[in-house]
């Protein structure tokens, strides 16, 4: 009897171990893929850099997408350069974005994402 528990007992931990190890934690559901984006950024007429298919998850938003394929400065809460080039508050020109289209209203660290949208950045005058 004394063999046949010594026996069993390491198989249910191992088996008790592999088990528990397949439960995903709140923390990767969060990390796991929800759907794609596409990022446009307008630099000027002729400079346009164009991203699909990005991978989201359940925590982006339209700045971590945008930190993900390109160089941002930041100040304040507001993006005052995308991969260099930067705002000219003079010339009353600013960075803005479009979701899906329409202007947003909530700042880029704010909007979360989901599956489909568009994100379209451009210098522009306010």
């Amino acid at each position: 009897m004394k063999k046949i528990i010594a026996l069993i007992l390491p198989l249910f931990l191992v088996i008790s171990l592999v088990a528990c190890s397949n439960k995903k934690s709140e923390s990767d559901k969060h990390k796991e893929e929800t759907g794609k984006v596409s990022l446009t950024v307008k630099f000027d007429e002729k400079n346009t850099k164009e991203f699909k298919d990005i991978p989201i998850n359940a925590d982006s938003t339209v700045i971590t997408v945008l930190r993900e394929k390109v160089q941002v400065e930041e100040s304040k809460g507001f993006i005052t350069a995308i991969d260099g080039v930067k705002q000219d508050e003079s010339a009353n020109k600013f960075w803005l974005y479009k979701l899906n289209g329409e202007m947003a209203n909530k700042g880029a660290g704010e909007q979360e994402l989901k599956d489909g949208d568009k994100i379209y950045f451009e210098l522009g005058s306010m």
